[in-house]
C-alpha cells in the first residue's frame, strides 16, 4: 500500500516541469503576499466578528435578563394585584361590619329614645294630674273662703248694715279673682258675686 502511494507521488513529481514549479512558486508567493497584506483586514474582520458576536451575546443576555425581569415584574404585579384585591375585600367587609354596628347602635338608641319618651310622657301625665289635683284642692279652699265671706257679710242677721271695710273687700275680690283664674264658676258667679257687690265699702 505504501509502495503504491510512493509510486503515485513519483509519477506526479515526474510530470512536473520547471515551468510548473515556477508557476507554483509564483502562486505561493502571491498567496503569501496577499495573506500578508490581508493580515490586518483579516485580523480586523475577525476582531469585528468577535465584537459583533460578543455584542450579540450581550444583547441576547440583556434580552434574557429583561425577560426575566419582566416575568418577575408580572409575577410581582399579580401578587400585588391579588394582595390589593384581598385588601379591598377586607376593607369592604370591615365597612359592612362597621355599618351593621352603626345600624344596630341606631336601633338600640331608637329603642332607648322610645322608652325614654314613654317615661317622660308618663311622668308628664302624672305631673299634670298632680297639678290638676292641686289646682282643684286650691280652688275648693278658695271656694270655702269665699263662701265664708259670703255667709258673714251678705247675711242680714250677721251684717245688718250690709257693709265691710276696704281691706276686707280687697281681700275678698283678690280671692275671687284667683278662684276665677282656676275656672271657678257656678254658684259663686251667679249668687255670691252679685250679693257682695251690693255691700257698702267703708274706707279705712
Amino acid at each position: 500500500m505504501t509502495l503504491l502511494k510512493n509510486e503515485r507521488v513519483m509519477i506526479f513529481l515526474d510530470s512536473f516541469t520547471a515551468a510548473d514549479l515556477l508557476i507554483l512558486i509564483i502562486i505561493l508567493f502571491a498567496f503569501g503576499a496577499f495573506m500578508f497584506k490581508s493580515r490586518n483586514n483579516v485580523k480586523n474582520y475577525l476582531e469585528a466578528y468577535r465584537l459583533k458576536k460578543n455584542s450579540k451575546e450581550k444583547v441576547l443576555a440583556q434580552i434574557t435578563t429583561n425577560e426575566e425581569a419582566i416575568k418577575k415584574l408580572e409575577k410581582h404585579h399579580e401578587d400585588d394585584k391579588d394582595e390589593l384585591y384581598q385588601q379591598q375585600l377586607a376593607y369592604r367587609q370591615q365597612s359592612l361590619d362597621k355599618q351593621a354596628e352603626i345600624d344596630n347602635r341606631f336601633l338600640e338608641i331608637g329603642k332607648q329614645f322610645e322608652q325614654l319618651t314613654k317615661a317622660i310622657n308618663c311622668l308628664q301625665e302624672k305631673v299634670e294630674q298632680q297639678h290638676k289635683e292641686t289646682q282643684e284642692i286650691k280652688k275648693n279652699e278658695l271656694r270655702e273662703k269665699l263662701l265664708g265671706y259670703y255667709r258673714d257679710y251678705a247675711s242680714i242677721e250677721k251684717n245688718p248694715e250690709q257693709e265691710w271695710s276696704e281691706i276686707e273687700a280687697e281681700t275678698f275680690w283678690n280671692l275671687f279673682e284667683d278662684y276665677s283664674n282656676l275656672n271657678g264658676n257656678g254658684f259663686m258667679h251667679t249668687h255670691v258675686k252679685p250679693a257682695m257687690l251690693k255691700l257698702k265699702v267703708i274706707p279705712v
